[in-house]
């Protein structure tokens, strides 16, 4: 067994972790230490190395989540908010499945996904940073989701998250105002690291089915730009008015 052998499973065994813990970061260490317990007791004996990989990899992410409570997503812990609901209090950063990068778990072939129009993705970053909401709200699914961890706060239906961005707006309280994207890939599906006036805000994960975004998800946590190689600060803003 060499570097190189466990190497060829890096990918593979990143994305098996991830499905069990639901953070790329977890993910990462689990695969590190099933590297460290290969090299202490594989035997070819025992069957394949990747055989006894996965077996190593199984037993780690197991014990990591003896004792924890399983991530979850905002629509596993609670019915949709309706508008006018507060965000509540968020939750603890381990509560939440967390997005991951496409290239640490799938392999080059799989990165890529072909049903998505290009065209909806780029009418979307420009309805996003002008915060134009009848826009924004036309590439919507009629039952579309929207949700913003840490918050378990979420909305569902094209109506709906029509009332809370219009009210956001007249409020002056839009944290879209003022944005740019920048594109990525998180989880096979097309994603942005969003700046606010130049600074890293958030990561927004968009779920496309039918030629439309059946869901968006806003993770607020600027910890997640390097993990996805997004630089920490970007251009000035566009100008919304």
């Amino acid at each position: 067994m060499t570097d190189v052998e466990l190497e060829h499973h890096r990918v593979a065994l990143t994305g098996y972790c991830y499905r069990m813990l639901g953070s790329g970061f977890e993910a990462e260490d689990a695969v590190q230490e099933t590297f460290v317990r290969a090299w202490q007791t594989y035997d070819p004996a025992r069957g394949t190395l990747r055989t006894w990989l996965f077996h190593l990899a199984t037993n780690v992410c197991l014990d990591m989540l003896r004792g924890s409570q399983r991530r979850a997503r905002a629509m596993d812990l609670g019915p949709a908010a309706t508008p006018g609901d507060a965000l509540g209090e968020p939750l603890p950063h381990g509560r939440w499945i967390q997005p991951v990068p496409d290239a640490k778990v799938l392999d080059p072939a799989g990165q890529a996904d072909e049903t998505v129009d290009e065209s909806l993705l780029t009418r979307y970053v420009s309805a996003f940073e002008r915060y134009d909401v009848a826009a924004l709200v036309s590439l919507l699914h009629e039952d579309a989701t929207s949700e913003m961890p840490p918050f378990a706060w979420w909305l569902r239906g094209r109506e709906h998250i029509h009332t809370v961005l219009t009210a956001a707006a007249a409020s002056g309280q839009a944290p879209c105002q003022g944005s740019r994207l920048l594109p990525v890939r998180a989880n096979g599906s097309p994603a942005f690291g969003q700046y606010l006036y130049g600074e890293p805000f958030a990561l927004v994960v968009l779920d496309v089915a039918g030629g439309r975004i059946a869901g968006e998800a806003t993770f607020l946590d600027p910890g997640l730009f390097p993990f996805f190689g997004l630089p920490m600060s970007f251009a000035a803003p566009l100008r919304t008015r």
